[in-house]
């Protein structure tokens, strides 16, 4: 019986160090921080994209709208109605 007990408790030890050591860190360690890499936040990287991804949006439907009034207005010139009728002499044909 004594043996019993004796493995039971040894078995409770073995579960305790296993349950300690699937217990994550404690957060009061600072973390060593490699010069290389800086770690930014997620949601600071989804600020910074943001301002150019709507600049880019915006130029893009600029750019649509001067190329629509371009074609436009080359249209406008090219059409002919307003330019003039030249009147060629008629060359004699033999």
């Amino acid at each position: 019986m004594a043996r019993f007990v004796k493995s039971l408790d040894q078995l409770h030890v073995v579960a305790m160090r296993r349950k300690l050591s699937m217990q994550p860190t404690s957060t009061t360690e600072p973390l060593a921080k490699s010069p290389e890499r800086i770690a930014f936040p997620q949601d600071w990287l989804v600020s910074l994209a943001t301002a150019p991804l709507l600049i880019a949006a915006l130029g893009t439907r600029t750019l649509h709208d001067l190329m629509l009034n371009l074609s436009t207005n080359s249209e406008e010139i090219l059409r002919g109605d307003r330019l003039p009728i030249l009147h060629f002499p008629e060359s004699d044909k033999k």
